[in-house]
């Protein structure tokens, strides 16, 4: 908690310390997620800030292999299922090169840029789960998280979108990585 306290004050620091005659970030960006299917919408806060809502439909899968003798029937093998779950999320984004990529004559289209952020995240209870085997797996429950991350956004020609963020994370589940790869389509907008 102390940690998200002093990351939360060292942002409303580096807020105040922007230059707030130009607007570097645009004013709102919708994008359509591809490799989670679902949506995100980028807002400007400041000149080099932004607040990113996301709503995706999450997953994943859960394996486990067996020896002989561990499992009633004396059976062994591999036993897996998979589910589909709701993930969403809210996260405030500070783009530290944007002003530089610009400078050196490189597009910021929708907020092309690295950027640093601290953000929530939530994740529903799986609403579908498929056994592929006789034995039921442990699979997550809710779960509810801050994380902070670095990441590198950037949309290419006819509006692809790419997102890789790394970092760490606090959930109920426990501390550790944090990450996301968005693949998707950033939908057209006026400029600034």
């Amino acid at each position: 908690m102390k940690t998200s306290i002093a990351i939360l004050m060292l942002l409303s620091v580096v807020c105040h310390a922007q230059d707030s005659t130009t607007n570097y970030t645009q004013k709102y960006v919708w994008r359509a997620l591809i490799l989670t299917p679902g949506i995100t919408h980028e807002v400007r806060l400041g000149p080099k800030i932004t607040f990113v809502p996301t709503l995706q439909l999450g997953g994943g899968f859960v394996a486990s292999g067996t020896r002989a003798g561990t499992l009633p029937g004396n059976s062994s093998g591999f036993y897996s299922s998979y589910y589909l779950n709701v993930v969403a999320s809210a996260e405030g984004r500070y783009y530290y090169n944007i002003a530089k990529r610009l400078q050196q004559g490189k597009s910021i289209n929708a907020n092309s840029a690295n950027y640093l952020s601290i953000g929530a995240i939530s994740e529903s209870a799986p609403f579908t789960e498929q056994y592929l085997s006789s034995i039921e797996l442990a699979r997550p429950d809710n779960d509810v998280g801050l994380r902070a991350l670095w990441g590198l956004q950037r949309t290419y020609r006819r509006n692809f979108y790419l997102n890789l963020a790394a970092g760490v994370g606090v959930s109920t589940r426990g501390t550790g990585f944090a990450g996301s790869i968005q693949l998707g389509y950033t939908l057209p907008t006026r400029k600034r």
